[in-house]
């Protein structure tokens, strides 16, 4: 089974020597405490000093996002069974296995540090040609400073390389065989050259043009969803695209979301109005839609005003 990994990692508060000390810390708290990724994140704001948006961002990439932890029915964290068996064991390579399983990078960054020794600027390179889509490094260093919190890269001299733990845990997933960085299959098809169009002009936050496409709603929506009390849950590989929690006077209801362009393009693709909750679009022009439309072009409206 083919797993979608995320391009977009995250650092924790503090050094990167203290990483795997401050999730074990989180960890303990989601414990101890069920709480909610807001209650989770205003309580590590303030035991590590950081800005409340920049930590809920990080744990949501860094715990959520990789499964080591779930969240329940009223919105409450818990422990996957592999965040459970961390924190029993503070066993590194449980984490690590999640990282390499959930984000894009990590598995390739230990395969090319098997061959030889790298600058963190030849393993930027290495992931651009791959079809990255960074303009700068950051994503790399994050991925660099986690792979030597967990202890299996160093650095010497300006170069990262694997530690002798680094090169039993290649060795254990099969990844020693060599493996040269120009036969690696690249994550990102190219993409053909074609007139260089953009949508309206919007000018909100990052994004100066309005989306064309189904793709663009999605980065759009992830921007903002946060403001709209939505949270992300999972991506299903089938319909619908998304399932997220709502924040309700309740609690957080469980909703099924799916994306298109247009509303009316959900009946094109002939999906079924029965399992699902939200379409969200830049354009809505199917008048009589029987779910509800969150309509992206009146949100940033709404939101700049």
């Amino acid at each position: 089974m083919t797993t979608t990994r995320y391009m977009a990692f995250w650092p924790l508060p503090g050094r990167w020597e203290d990483y795997v000390q401050n999730l074990v810390r989180i960890l303990e708290k989601i414990k101890e405490s069920k709480l909610t990724i807001d209650e989770l994140a205003s309580w590590a704001s303030n035991q590590f000093g950081s800005k409340l948006e920049w930590t809920k961002n990080a744990i949501m990439i860094i715990i959520v996002h990789t499964s080591v932890v779930s969240s329940m029915e009223n919105g409450a964290l818990r422990l996957s069974e592999a965040g459970q068996k961390f924190l029993n064991t503070k066993d590194n390579e449980v984490i690590l296995d999640r990282f390499l399983q959930s984000i894009w990078g990590m598995k390739e960054i230990l395969i090319w540090l098997k061959e030889r020794p790298l600058t963190l600027e030849e393993v930027f390179v290495n992931c651009k040609s791959f079809g990255a889509p960074w303009k700068r490094n950051y994503q790399v260093g994050f991925r660099l400073r986690w792979l030597r919190a967990l202890g299996v890269i160093d650095r010497r001299l300006g170069k990262y390389y694997l530690t002798e733990r680094g090169k039993e845990f290649t060795k254990k997933l099969g990844l020693e065989a060599p493996m040269p960085i120009s036969q690696a299959p690249p994550i990102v098809k190219p993409i053909a050259k074609s007139k260089d169009i953009v949508g309206e002009p919007i000018y909100f936050g990052e994004f100066v043009y309005a989306p064309l496409n189904e793709a663009g709603v999605i980065l759009l929506f992830s921007k903002i969803m946060g403001e709209l009390g939505i949270y992300y849950e999972a991506s299903p590989s089938t319909f619908p695209d998304m399932i997220a929690r709502r924040k309700t006077k309740e609690g957080l209801e469980r909703i099924f979301v799916e994306f298109e362009y247009k509303s009316s393009h959900f009946l094109q693709h002939k999906h079924d109005a029965k399992n699902c909750d939200v379409i969200v679009c830049w354009e809505h022009d199917w008048k009589d839609c029987p779910l509800e439309v969150i309509e992206l072009k009146e949100v940033v409206k709404r939101l700049k005003a």
